[in-house]
């Protein structure tokens, strides 16, 4: 293949510069195997895996996803009818959702709070910044008490629940400030998740115990969700 596509290269060239030079066919060469490498990459990074997307109007259409095993969310998803045909690509506001390799993510319009987290960017004040973004959530946890998870390009993750209304999902807020104590700096954190959570379980007495101690991240949360749904199928068994 590249012997070939160096050949066109010759063809085209000839009679326009001089081709007997070592240097100049050693670059075309070079450049004819970086232009294969890009394109079986290219058809490499491709990997299409059954799925299917429920639209906006709650239909439900099979077909491939081509699945990137994203750590971040994806803000775009390349949809195929089958494997030969065009992708299609949604953004979340086209679509209600998308399933492949077992994992369901819902678009939404949502809140971020996007005040500096790393350490020494941190600022000393309590109050939250918030912006708006259209994005795909990641469902932790499906049901009538769903969780829901977004990550984004600077791996700064985001937890939601579900809010009142059609697709409507609130964040969890949460925020890491400095305060000044005698001349050293201590972190302070805003975690109106604890009081979220504590409304969100309101009918489940059995977990509002450990909301007060709850860290702000996917293991915590997972571990917290996994004993809500312990405990209602208890309760279901009982009753």
């Amino acid at each position: 293949m590249v012997i070939g596509f160096i050949n066109l290269i010759y063809i085209y060239l000839k009679g326009t510069i001089d081709l007997t030079s070592s240097k100049l066919m050693y670059k075309i060469i070079a450049f004819a195997s970086l232009f294969i490498w890009f394109s079986i990459k290219g058809y490499a990074e491709k990997e299409l895996q059954k799925g299917f997307i429920i639209t906006n109007n709650l239909d439900t259409v099979h077909g491939f996803i081509d699945y990137k095993e994203w750590d971040i969310n994806p803000a775009l998803v390349k949809f195929y009818k089958n494997t030969q045909s065009e992708p299609v690509i949604y953004n979340p506001t086209e679509i209600y959702s998308f399933f492949v390799n077992g994992d369901l993510y819902k678009g939404g319009i949502v809140q971020k709070e996007i005040s500096p987290i790393e350490v020494g960017e941190l600022n000393y004040y309590s109050d939250l910044k918030f912006e708006v973004d259209t994005i795909f959530l990641k469902t932790i946890f499906d049901g009538p008490k769903p969780l829901y998870y977004y990550k984004d390009n600077n791996f700064r993750e985001y937890f939601y629940i579900e809010g009142e209304g059609e697709r409507n999902y609130d964040l969890l807020v949460f925020k890491v400030y400095l305060k000044e104590i005698d001349g050293t700096d201590y972190n302070y954190e805003v975690n109106k998740y604890k009081g979220q959570l504590v409304l969100y379980f309101e009918n489940c007495a059995e977990i509002q115990t450990g909301l007060e101690s709850l860290k702000y991240n996917l293991r915590t949360f997972k571990k917290l969700f996994n004993t809500y749904w312990i405990v209602v199928f208890l309760m279901t068994m009982i009753c």
